[in-house]
């Protein structure tokens, strides 16, 4: 799962996307559709959420810095 983050316009703020998890999807699971992610913020950090699999029980994601992208934490 990749990220980006956007100006007020709409812009990319990143020349690299934000690297939000490495694993890959597994065969089993190619067919799925794509993870659709939630973000809210605080003002200091985004929570990112996305499902880990396409029936919903496997939650994943990630604590990112808004100054400057760096994750801070990932889960699952």
């Amino acid at each position: 799962m990749h990220a980006s983050r956007l100006g007020i316009d709409g812009t990319r703020i990143d020349a690299t996307p934000i690297l939000l998890e490495s694993a890959t999807r597994s065969s089993a699971h190619a067919s799925d559709p794509p993870p659709v992610p939630r973000v809210a913020s605080d003002g200091t950090d985004y929570v990112v959420v996305w499902p880990g699999a396409a029936d919903g029980l496997d939650l994943r994601g990630a604590i990112v810095r808004a100054s400057d992208g760096a994750v801070r934490a990932a889960f699952s």
